[in-house]
């Protein structure tokens, strides 16, 4: 497999509970431009790539790997008071040279306010509505059936 067909892969936002902070879909150039100057595939330190980032609707997960054996990870979550954090971001890593390079470029490049609260869904449809556009249906089934019935009885006298 090429792993320079890099994955970038979002999860929907709505699966987030209503009112919480999200990252909605359609924003991965938002988040590869907080990596920047560093792009998918090259080099960051000494023998260490970016090769991956996930993005989630609650946290971003950013993959570097030196080989086969040795790989490293940055995970960005909302602001929950932890030591290490960006404008915007708690900061969890395994710490090297790489890692070390592209906090510094989170860092420069977070302005703040990434975070985002959907507009409240609307209310899910009552249990008891679901499905009542299937009963016509039903009922034409069944007086198809009736007539067909009938036809054939008459047929047999």
């Amino acid at each position: 497999m090429n792993r320079r067909a890099l994955l970038l892969s979002l999860s929907v936002a709505a699966l987030a509970k209503a009112g919480e902070a999200v990252i909605e879909p359609g924003r991965e150039g938002e988040v590869l431009a907080l990596l920047a100057p560093y792009q998918l595939g090259r080099e960051v330190a000494a023998g260490w790539k970016l090769w991956n980032v996930r993005i989630g609707a609650r946290e971003i997960v950013i993959e570097l790997t030196a080989g086969p054996n040795e790989a490293a990870q940055i995970t960005l979550s909302e602001r929950a008071g932890a030591a290490e954090h960006s404008a915007s971001f708690d900061l969890r890593r395994d710490t090297n040279a790489a890692t070390d390079a592209l906090v510094a470029a989170i860092r420069n490049n977070d302005r703040g306010g990434f975070w985002r609260t959907p507009a409240a869904r609307p209310a899910p449809i009552a249990s008891h509505a679901r499905g009542t556009a299937w009963w016509p249906v039903g009922v034409a089934l069944a007086v198809s059936a009736a007539m067909l019935w009938v036809a054939r009885a008459r047929r047999r006298r």
